[in-house]
């Protein structure tokens, strides 16, 4: 979470202490604003949070950049009963407060292509005993 503040000044540059400010935010699944101007993340992406006074506003952009800190595949251990066999293993990743994140990049390996092949999109094929 990120506090933010807006100083409200008159015509002449002098603050106007005590005037009433409200907080928006343009994209609320990615970043929320509270009624104090605290900004919470909510997913990856851009957001930008308006303070508004009267007719008067103010803009701060906000990115929100997740990190994969855990990383889950949907088998762990693979046992095919015919060269040519395929399965997907598909993966699933949460940032480090465990929340989930829909955009990240995976690069698929095998760890002896005389056996096993994966392709870039999971998809594993038995090639040999």
């Amino acid at each position: 979470m990120q506090q933010l503040s807006a100083t409200v000044k008159d015509q002449s540059g002098a603050t106007m202490s005590g005037a009433s400010v409200s907080w928006t935010t343009s994209a609320a699944s990615v970043a929320t604003v509270s009624s104090s101007g605290a900004v919470t993340a909510v997913a990856h992406g851009s957001a930008t949070i308006t303070a508004t006074s009267g007719a008067a506003n103010a803009t701060a952009a906000v990115t929100v950049t997740q990190v994969v800190a855990t990383l889950e595949l949907s088998q762990e251990s693979l046992t095919f009963g015919v060269i040519g066999d395929t399965l997907t293993v598909t993966a699933t990743a949460t940032d480090a407060g465990g929340n989930s994140i829909a955009e990240f990049t995976i690069d698929w390996s095998s760890s002896d292509t005389g056996v096993a092949t994966v392709s870039s999109s999971g998809l594993v094929t038995a090639v040999s005993d």
